[in-house]
């Protein structure tokens, strides 16, 4: 459990710090009007929501290429450094037994040691130690904060939703074929069901709903003219050709779920006043009368009033968009097609690849978790001829392996002698740097020596030499091996 919530907040941390980057890049770009057309500017902040949450999953499942991505750091990385933290032991030893294969756990004090004595840890030993447990600690904590945050708004918004549906509940259908003055749009009507129109007594404005429906008010047809109607018609058959319905349900749902990204409440406003501006310039173009669409919008924005149910389908916004709105009718914006869409696509998903693997990430020692304090693992079996030994600590693995009868030299820095046909392994991972260092032997006794940084296999100089000779001696005398 406390592992799993760990891997939740880190979810969480990266979320927020990638969709951070992505919306802010995109409220500037809209608030000082560098992108000129609303159709760029609607695919900008749809790719930037989609982009936080894939991005995120991309990196902490560990897809991302090492030669390319920024490292992922831990909290006490950030406050003292990549030190090692030395803690309390805790060795468990998987002892072979003829009758049945049992682990012994023996936990033991901190004063006794294997090997020559050491230093009691201190300074940012202790503190880098201390940071990753505040770590862990905060990230346990924040990942409830957030699950009782995102339980409460999911339950208002099913309430919300109960409550549209039952004041939609009363609504009659209406057979297109009767509505003479709804002329159908061919390249459209296709996409839709059959019967899509419905009036209802409860709404003062029209509004698509996620399931393909149209709702209006009975007052629509009773004080429009048939190329009025017509034209709110087209206006909302563009929501549903557009799919802005599910957008902005899917919208609500990642508002209330992930509440602690703020911009989210400025990407759904956003995002659904430029779907009335797009579903206005649909509109426009297939009527070819931009005059008629706006003046039944001013006929709506009489009769505003935002019932709840709005919020569960596009709709009329408010009076003052509805002026904005009314403005790029008359002037003739409207009117005009998009312009290089596909470009805007292709600029935008390039730069969210690239996002990818250039943003930074975080990460948390999960096997704090599970362990106050360093954990040691040691297995031998075969007379000696197979055996194992791991070591966990705060942001450190070692792992050593062998096959095969195997002799250490007299200061443990090197390997000595190894049986024919054998192999030893030892595998240090610190942070996001992984090393192997391979010994191995062929039938004739040939002896080979290899060793890779980060899975690329690199020549063994001096530094390398030094690095296995210091790390197989700490192992060893740490482990008891």
């Amino acid at each position: 459990m406390s592992e799993l919530l760990c891997l939740v907040g880190v979810w969480l941390c990266t979320f927020l710090m990638h969709s951070t980057l992505l919306l802010g890049v995109v409220a500037l770009l809209d608030r000082f009007h560098c992108v000129k057309s609303n159709n760029a500017l609607e695919i900008l902040w749809r790719v930037a929501i989609v982009g936080g949450l894939v991005t995120t999953t991309f990196q902490c499942l560990g897809k991302h290429s090492h030669w390319l991505a920024a490292p992922g750091f831990t909290l006490g990385q950030w406050m003292v450094g990549d030190r090692q933290a030395i803690n309390e032991p805790v060795f468990e030893a998987k002892v072979p037994n003829e009758i049945n294969n049992s682990t012994v756990v023996v936990l033991l004090p901190s004063k006794i040691e294997f090997g020559a004595p050491k230093k009691t840890p201190r300074g940012t030993d202790l503190t880098y130690a201390y940071a990753e447990r505040f770590a862990l600690c905060f990230t346990s904590v924040f990942t409830l904060i957030w699950f009782v945050g995102a339980m409460m708004n999911s339950t208002y918004l099913v309430w919300r939703g109960i409550q549209a549906r039952s004041e939609l509940k009363s609504r009659m259908f209406v057979d297109m074929s009767l509505l003479s003055d709804f002329r159908p749009f061919p390249e459209s009507s296709k996409k839709l069901p059959s019967q899509t129109i419905a009036v209802s007594d409860r709404i003062e404005g029209p509004v698509a709903l996620p399931n393909g429906e149209i709702v209006f008010p009975r007052w629509i047809f009773e004080s429009l003219t048939a190329k009025h109607q017509q034209a709110i018609y087209a206006h909302e058959l563009a929501h549903q050709v557009r799919r802005d319905p599910i957008w902005l349900i899917f919208l609500h749902l990642l508002n209330a779920v992930l509440w602690i990204q703020p911009f989210h409440w400025l990407a759904r406003r956003r995002l659904a006043h430029l779907a009335e501006l797009q579903a206005d310039a649909w509109a426009a173009r297939k009527l070819s009368n931009a005059r008629i669409l706006a003046e039944s919008l001013y006929s709506c924005a009489e009769r505003m009033i935002a019932p709840p149910e709005i919020s569960f389908g596009c709709s009329f916004t408010s009076k003052g968009a509805l002026i904005e709105r009314i403005d790029c009718l008359l002037d003739g914006t409207a009117m005009s097609k998009p312009k290089c869409p596909y470009i805007t696509q292709l600029v935008a998903a390039s730069a969210l690849a690239f996002a990818m693997f250039l943003m930074p990430g975080c990460n948390v020692d999960t096997e704090m978790a599970y362990h106050s304090g360093q954990k040691i693992t040691v297995t031998k079996q075969g007379d000696g001829k197979m055996g194992e030994a791991t070591i966990r600590k705060a942001n450190l693995l070692v792992k050593l392996t062998h096959t095969g009868t195997l002799k250490l030299t007299a200061d443990n820095d090197d390997v000595e002698a190894l049986e024919n046909g054998g192999q030893f392994k030892l595998a240090e991972s610190k942070g996001n740097v992984k090393r192997l260092y391979t010994v191995t032997t062929d039938k004739l006794g040939a002896v080979k020596r290899s060793y890779s940084l980060n899975g690329k296999e690199t020549s063994i100089d001096e530094n390398v030499q030094t690095w296995f000779a210091d790390a197989l001696q700490r192992t060893v005398q740490e482990s008891g091996f």
